[in-house]
């Protein structure tokens, strides 16, 4: 598993964004806290893959006490969180039913967040799953 600390800031505009303090220039941002989280892991991959495509050097990751330290007190600091991604990312195809309607309002939901349907059901999905824990 790869591992990197992300940095979560509230934007002046409304809003979220999160930096990795150790792979520069890896940002994305979203209007809420529980997109964010979604997003996080792909801004991750996206900026590893390239990087190893590119042939660079792929930066070790720090404590988290060394990202906190360092990201504290900036303005619109709101937290750090760990993310991890496994090495090997592998989709599994399932056959689903949807009614008309609802596939519209499943695909319009996942187009407002520049997100495929996938990735949109699987972050609806685990959203879920989460606020049923916490009840």
């Amino acid at each position: 598993m790869t591992m990197y600390y992300a940095a979560i800031f509230e934007a002046e505009e409304g809003g979220y964004y999160a930096e990795f303090p150790d792979l520069p220039g890896c940002i994305t941002q979203a209007d809420s806290l529980e997109v964010l989280d979604a997003m996080l892991k792909d801004a991750m991959f996206v900026w590893l893959d390239a990087s190893k495509e590119d042939g660079d050097e792929i930066p070790t990751s720090r404590s988290f006490a060394e990202i906190h330290d360092e990201v504290t007190g900036q303005e619109e600091f709101h937290s750090v969180t760990l993310v991890v991604i496994a090495d090997k990312v592998k989709r599994v195809r399932k056959n689903v039913s949807f009614t008309e309607s609802d596939l519209a309002i499943i695909d319009q939901a996942a187009a407002n967040l520049d997100m495929d349907r996938s990735e949109y059901l699987a972050m609806a999905a685990k959203e879920m799953a989460q606020k049923k824990q916490a009840a």
